[in-house]
């Protein structure tokens, strides 16, 4: 009886201490694996926003994914996560603005050509995981930003400012880009690596820069002043109210807090010359200005393609 007892002793002994090391082994070791999951995304999608934001005409964006998260043996297998491109309009972007060139060809006469550009995108990349030991995630990229939430956390934003006016001297630069893309709508899920080959939808390059030679409509002639005017940039996305408070500090180089911040239903970017408003999901960027004169215009980075 008394070996019988003992047996039964020793057994409930092993059995909590296997229940006690796998109440610990398994949400550390998940854990771990889905921290690793999201250390891997956010490279992943830091990169992708990065391409987008250097892009140049004509060439593809290539990003590959390491999707899944590890198993935990032998309690809980690997786990799929999720990569898509949509072309949802909850994530969109659209940009306008009139130029006025004056021009000179060779034989002295000038010449005044006035032109709207304008473009406008919606979707976006996003990658995704049900997540079980810490808060539910997802990775968004559009034109340029990266806009990381959590379940019940407001949503983080980091990514190259849309468009940005600067001063130098009596000089007035404006650069910007615009860089989308179209989708048939696709989507993995899977456990193992991903390769997403976006082709954009961009713009053609044409350079102009004040006191230097263009070709216009077969004939070479001095660009001899640019003016920009109507400028408006808007972004449209469900974390509008995160994206506005990144603008902000991105623009006014201020920590305020994100309450007194996103209390102002505008603000101007500290050097005066753009209005940013927020209204429901959507950001408006506009100029302050009437008109914006350039000395230096590069209508690649603008978005240019015809000029007629």
């Amino acid at each position: 009886m008394a070996e019988i007892i003992g047996a039964i002793l020793l057994f409930g002994i092993a059995i909590t201490l296997v229940t006690s090391y796998l109440a610990w082994y398994v949400p550390t070791s998940q854990t771990n694996n889905e921290l690793s999951f999201i250390r891997n995304a956010d490279n992943d999608m830091s990169s992708l926003s990065a391409q987008i934001h250097s892009y140049s005409s004509g060439s593809q964006i290539v990003q590959s994914y390491d999707l899944g998260i590890s198993g935990t043996f032998p309690i809980i297998p690997a786990q799929d996560t999720q990569l898509s491109v949509t072309n949802t309009t909850t994530f969109s972007y659209s940009i306008s603005y009139s130029v006025s060139s004056e021009l000179q060809n060779y034989t002295g006469s000038v010449h005044y050509y006035n032109f709207t550009v304008s473009d406008s995108q919606s979707g976006a990349v996003v990658e995704s995981a049900p997540l079980q030991y810490i808060e539910e995630n997802s990775l968004y990229a559009t034109d340029g930003f990266m806009i990381q939430t959590y379940h019940d956390i407001p949503a983080s934003v980091s990514g190259p400012l849309p468009v940005t006016l600067s001063k130098n001297g009596a000089n007035l630069n404006l650069t910007g880009q615009v860089v989308g893309f179209r989708s048939n709508g696709v989507s993995y899920s899977s456990t193992t690596s991903e390769t997403l080959v976006l082709n954009p939808y961009y713009y053609g390059p044409i350079d102009m820069t004040n006191g230097t030679f263009t070709s216009m409509n077969g004939s070479i002639a001095l660009v001899k002043a640019l003016k920009i005017g109507s400028l408006n940039y808007t972004l449209t996305t469900p974390y509008s109210n995160s994206l506005d408070l990144f603008l902000y500090r991105g623009m006014n180089g201020t920590l305020l807090n994100s309450t007194k911040i996103l209390s102002l239903s505008s603000w101007y970017s500290s050097g005066g010359y753009l209005k940013v408003s927020i209204n429901h999901s959507s950001i408006y960027i506009t100029e302050t200005a009437r008109v914006l004169s350039i000395n230096s215009l590069r209508f690649d980075s603008l978005g240019l393609q015809v000029v007629s």
